[in-house]
């Protein structure tokens, strides 16, 4: 996990109760406790601030930043443009507790304390109300407005369309505390005081519903609905379409207080009254987590996932850039195959993720880069540990052993392994005096070296002759091979012998055991059988690869 730092942070001395940003992050809307909208840059210059009857308890923006609403507990709806014009204002019968607004600004979708829910255009025209039998806490509206969806602490959830027509209602066994909807339509989440987490889809059918231990406070889903997202007391957790956990994560002990997918997918963003701000990859990985100075109180992430807007209760508001964050993972992950590369293992799977995740963060498709920039980290770095080099060796006595003569000893070297051997070095133990070259800087794979070593005994009879040989692969991670050799040293070079093998070891793989021979080939020298994998013949030396 990874440290951020805020882009920026700016204080309004009051509890921050809402925040939104646009798709590209280029805009912030904040509702504050001193019943002020503010809206500022991605720089975190304040652009204007407009002040209300009372507290502002919701604000939402368009996609671009061109429209805005907010929620006062003045009973009034106000609606804004970029440059903090009020294009319009409208009256509702008690505090107004939420606000949702169309990706274009076409509608703005109301809940309010006096029990009614109302649909409202941009031009500030009523389109319709709906009285249910409670106050309407949340409000979700579908990309174009064609859908409504709100909760009621009259415990039920409804659906109604553009037309201002009830599609369905749905009774639960408590307040509903929060509701979403999908960019279509097509699915509704909602979460209840009874500690549960309902989906729906637009027919009103109940596809499924989780029991959490405590009551759902927040829910939040992808654009189609292929990710849900629950917040409860402890905990957030993220189930799929059909309603399967995907994962759960510990949030501290106390509730969460904002919970956010990302536009595009792939990110959730959750706020807590632990003070702490926790980032995931949809897959479970907890990103970052930063920690507050006071409680959460409202969170906002871009459509691409690079810009996370957050609130505080004592009236700090946070803006995160993480594009030198998703840059970290995509620069670890090429280390991680220039690491594997150096080892001379072949990164193809590896690398072809990398140059795939390198072509998302191109395209500001953030999340999906830093999925693909996991993956391939997570390959190559498996790949490190698994490949290493493997040593396998033939030396063979060009004449017998004699006292006080010297004796050549030719030593064929292969690496069988699947990574490049590095300083390999031979050492010796034993009544013998030995002279030559018996270092290798670097022997790659599926390639032999050649030594040439003189052995001069200091005893005669049959002697033992120990060999070392010790090799590092790239990582720094050594590895030693021990052999012996009982060689009869002969007085006078009357009673020379023949050639003789004095050391030999077969090939063997990554896990240290002998490969089996089960396809032998035949030596086109000798014509004995050997292993496939050898390089040279273990009996003649004759090259074969």
């Amino acid at each position: 996990m990874k440290e951020i730092r805020e882009k920026w942070k700016r204080e309004i001395g009051y509890t921050v109760r809402d925040i939104d940003i646009t798709a590209n992050g280029e805009y912030i809307i904040v509702g504050s406790f001193d019943n002020r909208v503010y809206l500022y840059d991605r720089q975190g210059t304040m652009l204007w601030s407009y002040l209300t009857g009372n507290t502002v308890r919701d604000v939402a923006i368009t996609f671009d930043g061109k429209y805005m609403a907010a929620g006062s507990y003045d009973r009034f709806v106000y609606f804004f443009d970029t440059e903090g014009n009020l294009l319009w204002r409208f009256r509702t019968g008690n505090s107004v507790r939420d606000v949702s607004i169309s990706a274009d600004g076409e509608y703005v979708l109301v809940g309010s304390n006096d029990r009614k829910a109302y649909l409202i255009n941009r031009h500030g025209e009523l389109l319709w109300s709906y009285e249910t039998g409670a106050a309407v806490y949340t409000v979700a509206i579908s990309l174009k407005g064609e859908y409504a969806a709100f909760g009621s602490y009259d415990r039920k959830v409804y659906l109604f369309n553009l037309k201002g027509e009830k599609l369905w209602e749905y009774q639960t066994g408590s307040a509903v505390r929060d509701v979403e909807i999908t960019s279509r339509g097509k699915y509704v989440a909602a979460g209840s005081y009874d500690r549960n987490l309902y989906f729906f889809n637009r027919e009103g059918r109940l596809l499924w519903k989780r029991t959490k231990r405590e009551s759902v406070e927040k829910v939040a889903i992808s654009p189609k609905g292929d990710e849900i997202a629950a917040g409860a007391e402890g905990e957030v957790s993220l189930f799929n379409r059909e309603g399967a956990l995907l994962w759960k994560q510990s949030t501290g002990l106390y509730d969460i207080r904002g919970l956010e997918i990302s536009t595009a997918g792939g990110s959730i963003i959750c706020g807590t009254r632990d003070n702490e701000l926790l980032y995931f990859e949809k897959g479970g990985r907890l990103l970052w987590r930063y920690k507050t100075p006071q409680w959460v109180e409202t969170v906002a992430v871009g459509a691409k996932g690079r810009y996370i807007a957050a609130g505080l209760r004592n009236g700090t508001i946070y803006l995160f850039d993480s594009l030198k964050f998703f840059e970290e993972y995509l620069e670890n992950a090429r280390q991680a195959i220039v690491k594997l590369e150096n080892l001379g293992t072949d990164s193809g799977e590896a690398h072809a993720l990398y140059l795939r995740a390198q072509s998302m963060f191109k395209e500001r498709n953030y999340m999906t880069s830093l999925s693909l920039a996991i993956r391939a980290k997570g390959i190559a770095e498996k790949s490190v540990k698994m490949n290493h080099p493997s040593l396998s060796y033939i030396a063979r006595a060009e004449s017998a052993f004699v006292i006080g003569g010297w004796t050549t000893a030719v030593f064929k070297i292969a690496n069988t392994g699947n990574a490049d051997a590095q300083d390999i070095q031979l050492r010796f133990e034993g009544p013998f005096r030995v002279r030559g070259e018996r270092k290798i800087e670097n022997l790659r794979v599926n390639t032999f070296a050649v030594l040439q070593l003189d052995f001069r005994p200091l005893a005669p009879g049959e002697q033992t002759l120990d060999m070392g040989i010790s090799y590092f692969d790239f990582a720094g991670r050594e590895y030693t091979d021990v052999d012996s050799a009982l060689i009869p040293v002969e007085e006078n070079a009357s009673a020379m012998r023949t050639k003789r093998v004095i050391f030999r070891k077969m090939p063997i793989t990554a896990y240290g055991k002998k490969e089996a021979s089960k396809r032998a080939l035949k030596c086109p020298n000798c014509n004995r059988d050997i292993s496939p994998d050898w390089l040279v013949c273990p009996y003649c030396a004759t090259p074969l690869k």
